[in-house]
C-alpha cells in the first residue's frame, strides 16, 4: 500500500476483503499475505475499523429478524407500538440506543413490496422516501428504528406506510408521532 511493501494488496481488494466479497481463493491469497505484511495489515485495520463502524449502524428499517440480532448483540431498546391515525407521543430515554417504533395494525397479508415516506408533520419536509423496507406480513408491522438522529428537538414525524399488492393497487397508512427527549441532567 506504500513504501515498505513490494506487492502491495490493492485497496479495492482489501475493501472487497473486509466486504466479505472474495471468493475463497482470494480471501486465502489477501489473509496470507497480511500475516506477513505490516504496512498492508495497518491499511487492512484502518478498512476494518470503518468496516465495523458500519456494520454496527443501525438501519432505519429492521426485520424481525435483525432486530432480534440487535437485542443480543446488547443495543437497548425502548418500544413505541402505534396503530394508524392514532396519533401518540413516544418519550425517547436517556438510557436507550434505539426508539423502536412498532408501527402496527397494517393489512399486510397480499403485500407485494412495502415503501414508507417519513416526513416532518410542521414542515411537511419529506426526510426519506424508500420504496422497498421489511415487513412482517404476519403481525402486520413495520418496524422503524430511530436513533437521536433528529436531534433533541420535539418534532412530530409522520410515516406514510404504502403496502402494494401484485396487482400494484397500494394502501396508505399514515402514523404521526412526536417525538420527546428526556432531558439531560
Amino acid at each position: 500500500m506504500s513504501a515498505g511493501c513490494s506487492a502491495p494488496v490493492a485497496w479495492d481488494d482489501l475493501v472487497a476483503y473486509w466486504a466479505a466479497d472474495l471468493d475463497p481463493a482470494q480471501t486465502d491469497r489477501v489473509e496470507e499475505h497480511l500475516m506477513a505484511c505490516g504496512v498492508c495489515s495497518a491499511t487492512s485495520g484502518r478498512i476494518a475499523a470503518v468496516t465495523e463502524t458500519v456494520r454496527a449502524m443501525i438501519p432505519l428499517f429492521l426485520s424481525s429478524e435483525r432486530l432480534a440480532a440487535l437485542r443480543a448483540s446488547g443495543v437497548r431498546f425502548v418500544e413505541n407500538p402505534c396503530v394508524p391515525e392514532i396519533t401518540k407521543p413516544a418519550l425517547f430515554p436517556l438510557g436507550a440506543d434505539v426508539l423502536l417504533h412498532r408501527l402496527g395494525g397494517l393489512d399486510l397479508a397480499n403485500a407485494a413490496s412495502v415503501g414508507i415516506t417519513v416526513s416532518l408533520e410542521d414542515t411537511g419536509q419529506v426526510l426519506l422516501d424508500e420504496s422497498r423496507i421489511p415487513y412482517d406480513a404476519v403481525t402486520g408491522e413495520v418496524l422503524v428504528a430511530c436513533q437521536r438522529h433528529l436531534g433533541e428537538s420535539a418534532r412530530t414525524v409522520v410515516f406514510d406506510v404504502r403496502a402494494t399488492d401484485a396487482s400494484g393497487a397500494a394502501k396508505v397508512f399514515r402514523f404521526a408521532v412526536p417525538h420527546l427527549f428526556e432531558a439531560r441532567s
